[in-house]
C-alpha cells in the first residue's frame, strides 16, 4: 500500500467503507495469486467462525496488485507456543490435549459438511447414467492443482521417492485409493502447519484457521499431517562444533515427538468419532487418507509454488525426515 499516494489511499477507503475499522485486515495479492472467492466463502460455510470472511476491494492500486478485506480473527499462532522439549509438565500436557480435542472438532465439522455434499444428489459430477461408486469419479469432484493430479502425483512417488520403504509406502497408498468407492470429498485447507493455527493462549482451544489460499476439494482425511505436526517438533541438525574433531556429533535432523504423542494421537481419534459417530464405518479409509495426505505435503517437494518434483535426500532433507517420521507413527 505504500506505493499509492495517502489522498488516495483515504479515498478508496471511504469509497468501500472501511474508514474507521479496526478489525479487519487488507491483504495485496498479485492477480497471479489472486483469491478462489467459491473457495473462500466455502470455508466460511463449511468450518464456521474457524474461517475468515473474505471479500475482494475495489481499491486502485498499481500493476495487477488484488486487495481483499480479510475479517481479523482471535488467537495466537500456535507455532508461538509450541513447546520444544519432549517431555511435557501436566499443565502443558492438558493444554496440548485441548488442542487435540478442537483439532478433532474441525476435522469432524469437516466431515459433516462432506457428508451432507456427498449425500446430496446435486453434487453428481459426471453423467446421471455413470457410476457413482468408483475412485475416478470421486477424484473428479476434486478438479483444484492438487486433487486433480493425486494419481499422477502417487505413481510419482511410488516410483522416485528416495528409499524402498516410502516407495512401498505410496504404492500401498495409491492401491488402497483404487479400491476405495462412494467416499466424500471435503474442502480442505492447503497449509494446515502450526503458523496458521491460532489458539487461545490460555487454554491452546483453536480460535481460527488462518490462510486459505491453498484450500481445494480433497478427499475426506488429507489434513490430518496436521495433527502430526501438533504432536512433536522438527529438530534440525546441531551447528558445526569446535571440538568436532575430538568428538562425534549426531547430525542426524529428527522430528520429536512429544512423550506423550501416542496417548494424544489416540485421544484424537477417540474424540473424532465421538464428535462424527457415523464415521465409524469409514475409520480404515480415513486412515488410508491420512497417509495420502502425508504423502502430498511431505513427499512432494515445494518449490516457489511449484509442486511437482518428488523429495530427494539433498534438497528435501527436512521435509523427508517429517515423511519418514510421519508414516513410521501411523
Amino acid at each position: 500500500m505504500e506505493s499509492i499516494r495517502h489522498d488516495d489511499k483515504d479515498r478508496d477507503l471511504k469509497k468501500v467503507g472501511l474508514k474507521g475499522r479496526d478489525a479487519f485486515i487488507v491483504q495485496l495479492r498479485p492477480a497471479s495469486h489472486a483469491l478462489d472467492l467459491n473457495i473462500v466463502r466455502a470455508a466460511s460455510s463449511t468450518y464456521l467462525a474457524l474461517a475468515p470472511t473474505i471479500r475482494p476491494l475495489d481499491l486502485v492500486l498499481p500493476g495487477t496488485l488484488c486487495a481483499y478485506e480479510m475479517e481479523k480473527l482471535d488467537g495466537t499462532p500456535f507455532s508461538r507456543l509450541q513447546p520444544r522439549n519432549t517431555a511435557l509438565d501436566a499443565v502443558t500436557h492438558a493444554k496440548l490435549e485441548q488442542l487435540i480435542t478442537s483439532f478433532a472438532d474441525f476435522v469432524a465439522q469437516g466431515w459433516r459438511c462432506a457428508s451432507k455434499l456427498h449425500m446430496s444428489p446435486t453434487v453428481r459430477t459426471s453423467r446421471a447414467d455413470s457410476p457413482m461408486d468408483n475412485t475416478s469419479d470421486m477424484l473428479s469432484q476434486c478438479p483444484g492443482k492438487v486433487g486433480s493430479s493425486i494419481i499422477h502425483r502417487l505413481e510419482k512417488m511410488a516410483a522416485e521417492l528416495p528409499d524402498a520403504c516410502l516407495r512401498e509406502r505410496a504404492e500401498m497408498t495409491l492401491a488402497a485409493m483404487q479400491h476405495m468407492t462412494n467416499y466424500p470429498i471435503v474442502l480442505n485447507h492447503g497449509d494446515l502447519i502450526p503458523s496458521n493455527i491460532l489458539v487461545d493462549k490460555e487454554t491452546w482451544e483453536i480460535t481460527a484457521l488462518v490462510d486459505w489460499a491453498e484450500a481445494e476439494y480433497l478427499p475426506f482425511g488429507t489434513c490430518l499431517y496436521g495433527l502430526e505436526l501438533l504432536l512433536g517438533y522438527f529438530c534440525p541438525p546441531p551447528p558445526a562444533s569446535p571440538e568436532a574433531d575430538t568428538v562425534v556429533l549426531d547430525t542426524t535432523p529428527k522430528f520429536m515427538y512429544f512423550d506423550n504423542a501416542r496417548q494424544l494421537r489416540q485421544h484424537f481419534w477417540t474424540r473424532l468419532l465421538e464428535a462424527a459417530p457415523d464415521l465409524h464405518i469409514s475409520e480404515n479409509e480415513v486412515r488410508v487418507m491420512r497417509d495420502l495426505g502425508v504423502l502430498l505435503w511431505h513427499g512432494i517437494a515445494w518449490d516457489d509454488g511449484a509442486i511437482n518434483r518428488v523429495v530427494n535426500e539433498t534438497d528435501d532433507v527436512e521435509e523427508l525426515t517429517r515423511l519418514r517420521a510421519f508414516l513410521s507413527e501411523s
